[in-house]
């Protein structure tokens, strides 16, 4: 596929997807594509990184090593969004790891690419930005209420508050 193929995909995500043609085509100019193969880590814990990506193709599992235990946190497919946190974050410190599960390809923007959005068509980015964090909030949500109503240990309460208290100190 050449990079206007890419492009291409990449409108029709839910970030872009939403917007008029014309301004949808305008940021996904400001991206970079990459394939990604099995087992790739795109994404490593701690790293200090600044890159975005959005899934076009293939399936990513998040995932995070504590206490000599892996936690898979969510398996995401094509249209979803990489890295805002550290991406948003002034002093970037990459919160999971993100390994390829299928190959693919990533749409990256980093902060260069994002200035130049900023200059032209800021609004329009930010609010795709903002529905496709709402609609990861929702999604985060379901899946919490879903665990809690489930018979759980208090070991697994633990647990998880450690890890909240943990992703809230950043």
């Amino acid at each position: 596929m050449t990079d206007q193929d890419h492009q291409h995909a990449l409108m029709q995500t839910p970030l872009l997807s939403g917007m008029e043609p014309a301004v949808a085509a305008r940021l996904s100019s400001a991206f970079r594509f990459a394939q990604f193969s099995r087992g790739e880590r795109l994404i490593t814990v701690g790293e200090k990184d600044r890159v975005m990506m959005v899934l076009l193709s293939g399936v990513v599992e998040v995932q995070l090593h504590e206490d000599g235990r892996l936690w898979r946190l969510a398996q995401l497919q094509s249209g979803a969004v990489l890295g805002e946190i550290g991406f948003f974050e002034a002093f970037p410190s990459r919160s999971a790891d993100v390994i390829g599960v299928k190959a693919g390809v990533i749409a990256r923007l980093d902060p260069s690419g994002y200035q130049s959005l900023r200059d032209v068509d800021a609004a329009a980015f930010e609010l795709g930005m903002l529905d496709a964090l709402s609609e990861r909030l929702s999604e985060t949500n379901a899946g919490i209420s879903s665990l809690l109503q489930q018979t759980i240990s208090e070991d697994w309460f633990s647990d998880l508050r450690r890890w909240i208290f943990r992703f809230g100190e950043r």
